[in-house]
């Protein structure tokens, strides 16, 4: 039995769009190290000054289009819906860098973090962090190619739900398609999968988690061999369901694939809940080993600081205010241990910093020291610097 992705994203796409593409992978020299590291930081910059074109340019909705709807050139119905669903697909695709951009205005970070030439692909990919003190850390990788020496965006895998962007706007894709213009398909025994994957994302869309778990847990039990994207899209709905299904789902994916970085991300969680420490910071290593990304110091200083290795974690939040010292987090939580370790001088020193180097009024910075840290709060060291900074 073929893999659900394969039938979904190549069988129905007309064979004679990849014959005639002209878009190549990228040999690795250092001349092209140069010219990827400068995309990198180009598409960085056009995020940070809320241009979209950029990215899109890049990605060129036109040549991503196939890669999302489905194809059967006799079935005119599904054509007729493919051409008017060209409107919603690039209001879709430019969803990606608009929420972006929007979550930059709001505080949250996306940077570009490195680049590498992956010796299987055989082509290059960009590694961005994305991060939100509210919805946490993810990464996404941008895979290049190149046509008439101009780089493009090939696709963009999403790390924390460890599937392309193509395969979101393609579940997407399949919510808006109606069940009838399938039809064609089912006469092939493959395709009654395409159907039971619609069950799921219907049955999500409408928000009925419980209806689209069964679902999918039944595509999921109908493969003969175990395929990862309805794992991930199992495992991501889980969470929502019950702690006993979450934890079945991770099971099942640990088990039965290669564990990339994706999936340590995803499997830091359920480390975690396990108490599971060791293989927390063996995650978290994978991660940075990928990514060659220093930021994941911070979750080291937040491991350290669960097992209560106060030391430890201590020169893990030192290197993130030395690295990103516009972060402000590991500055709170480096104050929290000063307060168990009752290192009054060093927590007065480290408010001077954290006024000096952001937004906080020394009113607001004071008030939540009283609030959240009492030790620190009473003692002579903070009285000291409080009135020192008032005067």
């Amino acid at each position: 039995m073929k893999q659900l992705l394969y039938i979904i994203l190549f069988i129905l796409t007309p064979l004679h769009f990849f014959g005639q593409q002209e878009y190549s992978k990228i040999d690795n020299t250092r001349e092209n190290d140069y010219k990827i590291k400068d995309f990198g930081t180009r598409l960085s910059a056009s995020y940070s000054n809320g241009n979209n074109q950029f990215f899109l340019n890049s990605i060129m909705p036109d040549r991503f289009f196939p890669k999302v709807v489905l194809h059967d050139d006799t079935n005119k119905k599904l054509s007729k819906f493919n051409q008017k669903f060209n409107t919603d697909f690039k209001t879709k695709l430019t969803s990606f860098p608009d929420e972006l951009i929007n979550d930059l205005k709001k505080g949250d970070f996306y940077n570009f973090v490195s680049y590498h030439f992956d010796p299987l692909d055989k082509t290059y990919h960009l590694i961005y962090r994305y991060y939100s003190e509210t919805y946490g850390l993810d990464y996404h990788d941008y895979r290049i190619l190149t046509t008439n020496d101009t780089l493009i965006i090939d696709d963009v895998f999403i790390y924390s739900s460890s599937q392309k962007l193509s395969e979101t706007i393609k579940l997407f894709y399949l919510s808006e398609l109606p069940k009838n213009y399938i039809s064609s398909f089912i006469k092939k025994p493959e395709y009654k999968y395409i159907l039971m994957l619609k069950n799921f994302v219907d049955a999500k869309n409408e928000t009925n988690l419980d209806k689209a778990y069964k679902h999918i847990s039944l595509l999921d039990n109908s493969l003969d061999k175990k395929d990862r994207f309805t794992a991930m899209l199992k495992l991501e709905l889980s969470r929502s369901i019950s702690e006993e299904a979450y934890f079945e789902s991770m099971e099942d994916v640990l088990l039965n694939f290669t564990i990339d970085p994706s999936i340590n991300l995803s499997a830091i969680r359920y480390h975690y809940l396990n108490k599971d420490y060791e293989a927390v910071f063996k995650s978290i290593n994978s991660i940075q080993n990928h990514t060659n990304d220093s930021f994941l110091d911070f979750e080291k200083g937040n491991l350290s600081f669960a097992v209560k290795n106060y030391e430890s974690a201590e020169v893990f939040y030192k290197n993130m205010i030395e690295n990103y010292p516009s972060f402000h987090l590991p500055k709170f939580s480096l104050l929290v241990i000063y307060e168990h370790e009752h290192a009054y001088k060093k927590a007065t020193k480290l408010l001077a910093i954290i006024l000096n180097t952001s937004t906080y009024k020394k009113e607001t910075l004071i008030k939540k020291v009283k609030e959240q840290l009492p030790l620190i709060a009473n003692s002579l060291e903070f009285k000291h610097w409080t009135k020192k900074q008032s005067s």
